[in-house]
């Protein structure tokens, strides 16, 4: 995108951390190993499975496996290991952390619930993940870039570069990681690799 292309300025980048994860790493996920029944961080816009929670529903308020267990009928045909999403927002946001939600994933799994989370992954001096991450789940870092969409648009975000002097697209300005908390997903070596560069 050049400087001279007219953007909307609905879609240009914004403060707001609610971004959506591309559809392809779903997709990939689901046809290698998962079926995602719960998406605990999203929207109507932006949710990855058939039942979800917004920012109404208060995620920490909920039980997050006798959801998943209500919503999926058992006996229902599934490709594979029944799951929750989560790619929270990586700054604070209505009071809480990527560690609170961490926390709380690794809370419900004692109960029996598999949950995969997109997390970032450039800083590791933090303290969720030395404390609850790298004990309790498997680990599997994101080769490549994911980046993100604006789920009003379905389209990665766009905005203004004063170093290159035009309008560049936008979507996450940090590496991830999938850490996978459940019964059947513990702590392994070597790690599994999650490679983004295949991904439409």
């Amino acid at each position: 995108l050049g400087a001279a292309v007219s953007v909307s300025t609905a879609f240009l980048t914004s403060n707001s951390q609610l971004w959506m994860t591309p559809p392809s790493v779903i997709d990939a996920l689901e046809r290698e190993e998962f079926t995602f029944v719960l998406d605990v961080c999203a929207s109507k816009q932006s949710t990855k499975a058939p039942a979800w929670y917004d920012e109404a529903e208060d995620a920490f308020k909920q039980d997050w496996v006798a959801d998943l267990n209500s919503r999926y009928r058992r006996g229902l045909p599934h490709k594979g290991t029944l799951a929750a999403w989560c790619n929270p927002p990586y700054g604070h946001y209505l009071g809480k952390g990527v560690g609170d939600w961490v926390s709380k994933g690794l809370e419900e799994s004692r109960k029996g619930l598999t949950i995969v989370y997109l997390l970032p992954c450039n800083k590791h001096d933090q303290d969720w993940l030395h404390d609850l991450v790298e004990p309790y789940a498997e680990v599997r870092p994101v080769r490549g870039r994911i980046h993100f969409l604006d789920p009003a648009t379905g389209k990665r975000p766009v905005k203004w570069s004063e170093k290159r002097g035009k309008y560049v697209q936008d979507g996450n300005s940090q590496g991830s990681v999938l850490v996978i908390f459940g019964p059947h997903y513990k702590p392994i070596a070597p790690r599994r690799t999650f490679d983004a560069r295949r991904l439409s």
